[in-house]
């Protein structure tokens, strides 16, 4: 039993990666990136520190990789908002739905702005916004909300 589910999970991040370059192709495929934000902060929350964590950090990584974003600005934005927001809204908003929703949107606009950041300490300011992230916003928060809606 033990043996099939490290290979589901194995099968698992292949696809994931294979997504991925996939996507680089395809513009209208969303990164995933305020999905694996939200499971990085839900399983923060739990206390799980096992090998889902840290596929979950690798594969921020990747994201960020592929994207063109400065490297661990997503795991700084996460654990930004995981200390700072998401601990102490999760017990004074009843509805997890928001908390997700803002997960999400935090995701993309923090990781935005700290890449911003970055890009005007190194000199090369040529950050730009994405006019389809309302596109991957929406796409990702209704796809958190379908995998996440049982997990807080």
């Amino acid at each position: 039993m033990q043996k099939t589910s490290i290979l589901h999970f194995y099968f698992f991040v292949l696809i994931l990666v294979f997504y991925q370059v996939i996507r680089t192709v395809f513009i209208y495929l969303p990164p995933l990136l305020g999905v694996f934000f939200t499971s990085f902060c839900i399983l923060c929350y739990k206390k799980k520190y096992d090998k889902y964590l840290f596929f979950v950090v690798l594969y921020l990584c990747f994201i960020e990789l592929s994207n063109g974003f400065y490297l661990f600005s997503t795991i700084l934005s996460a654990l930004i908002f995981y200390f700072f927001i998401f601990l102490k809204t999760i017990y004074k908003i009843k509805m997890r739905a928001i908390i997700i929703f803002l997960c999400n949107i935090f995701a993309y606009f923090f990781s935005y702005i700290l890449n911003m950041f970055f890009s005007y300490i190194y000199g090369n300011f040529t950050f730009e916004l994405n006019v389809i992230l309302p596109y991957y916003i929406g796409i990702e928060i209704l796809l958190s909300l379908i995998v996440f809606r049982d997990e807080l």
